[in-house]
């Protein structure tokens, strides 16, 4: 294996090269890591040496090639743009329409910024234009969607600490703060255009909003923070193993019990089912916890 010699550096290929080539001069050799390749000052005597060498093409070539490609990129990013900003422009009465079925008034708090989120959500495969989405701020605070500053300054004003917070992002939809909830509807609601485009990104595509209500609603289904938590620990314990039980099979079963599995295998084997128990035990606490719940409740009742 070769010596690899000094390592350089630089911020183009252009100053990689003129560095490899002063050490090639001097009988030194050194190298260069770029594009997962390797190139060596003893094996190029150009910049088109390490072109070919990196990416199987002279300069001209590469830089036509990629020209051709980024053309191509924005030919591309240009029709999906205009394919979602028709979805928009179609679709922007159903969702405002939508929106003006909401009563503030008659629903509790949590649930009416859920049925916006859900409006909203519907907007994740399009794109608002300026005028759109200006639109789309005014029929929001008709509707009673508040400002975050505001909001948040009304619940410590009335003591609601609690429900005024907004912790980091994570936490946050985690936990399905009542304040995220709020949060993501401000950034349509109360943000400039640019920052629209920045929630969409965020917020919409990078599944925030899902995410928030679909804690949310768990959240409202549960009878305490703690069956919550639970709930939560098993959703995510599935979520992240997908349907592992269906990759544990009746063969895997009878080779461990002959013993005709390797260790590598037994210890995936394993893995696979220790994660499941963890998940059996989690739903059965959570089964404990709410036959105990009842239980007090049914002697609560008694007692009276």
């Amino acid at each position: 294996m070769k010596n690899k010699g000094i390592e350089v550096f630089d911020n183009t290929l252009e100053g990689v090269v003129e560095q490899l080539l002063e050490y090639k001069s001097k009988g030194i050799l050194a190298f260069a890591k770029g594009n997962g390749g390797i190139i060596y000052s003893d094996e190029i005597s150009s910049l088109d040496d390490a072109y070919i060498k990196l990416y199987g093409y002279n300069r001209e070539e590469y830089m036509k090639i990629r020209e051709e490609n980024n053309k191509k990129f924005k030919e591309e990013e240009q029709r999906k743009t205009k394919e979602k900003t028709e979805k928009a422009e179609k679709n922007i009465d159903g969702w405002i329409a939508d929106l003006h079925n909401i009563k503030k008034e008659k629903l509790d708090e949590r649930v009416f910024y859920e049925e916006v989120i859900k409006v909203i959500i519907k907007m994740k495969d399009s794109h608002l234009t300026p005028e759109l989405h200006e639109k789309l701020q005014l029929v929001l605070k008709d509707i009673g969607c508040e400002n975050i500053d505001d909001w948040k300054k009304k619940k410590i004003e009335n003591f609601q600490i609690d429900e005024a917070k907004t912790s980091i992002m994570e936490k946050g939809i985690d936990d399905a703060e009542l304040g995220w909830g709020v949060n993501i509807v401000n950034f349509l609601a109360y943000n400039n255009y640019e920052n629209y485009l920045a929630f969409k990104e965020y917020m919409l595509d990078g599944k925030i909003a899902e995410d928030w209500l679909a804690n949310s609603q768990l959240l409202r289904k549960s009878k305490t923070k703690l069956d919550y938590k639970l709930l939560q620990k098993i959703k995510k314990a599935k979520e992240s193993i997908g349907d592992l039980e269906k990759t544990i099979t009746e063969k895997d079963v009878k080779q461990e019990e002959k013993g005709e599995i390797s260790e590598e295998e037994l210890d995936e084997f394993e893995k696979k089912t220790s994660i499941i128990g963890r998940i059996s035990k989690l739903a059965k606490r959570r089964r404990e916890l709410k036959e105990k719940i009842k239980e007090e409740k049914t002697n609560e009742i008694n007692e009276k």
